[in-house]
């Protein structure tokens, strides 16, 4: 397999993982209508341990949490995730 064919498997295994994690969270807060103002905390959480060894990379809970606020200030990644899931 070639290095483009590995990078697309990451890609589609990490947004698998993040719309289970999507999931999760909306189960967990379904008395709020998955309402969480600190939901980097909860995915941070949920996230921590499988994305590191599904990288196989070492970071910290806060540069988890960093990089999902990040993400989704610039790209809003997490608000689809959300907002489909309120269709539920």
């Amino acid at each position: 397999m070639n290095g483009s064919n590995d990078n697309e498997k990451l890609i589609d295994e990490l947004a698998n993982l993040l719309n289970e994690t999507a999931e999760a969270h909306h189960k967990a807060f379904a008395a709020t209508e998955g309402e969480d103002p600190d939901w980097p905390l909860w995915y941070a959480d949920y996230l921590l341990e499988k994305m590191q060894k599904m990288l196989n990379a070492k970071f910290t809970k806060s540069e988890l949490i960093y990089l999902l606020v990040m993400a989704e200030k610039k790209n809003g990644l997490f608000l689809l995730v959300r907002t489909s899931l309120d269709s539920m």
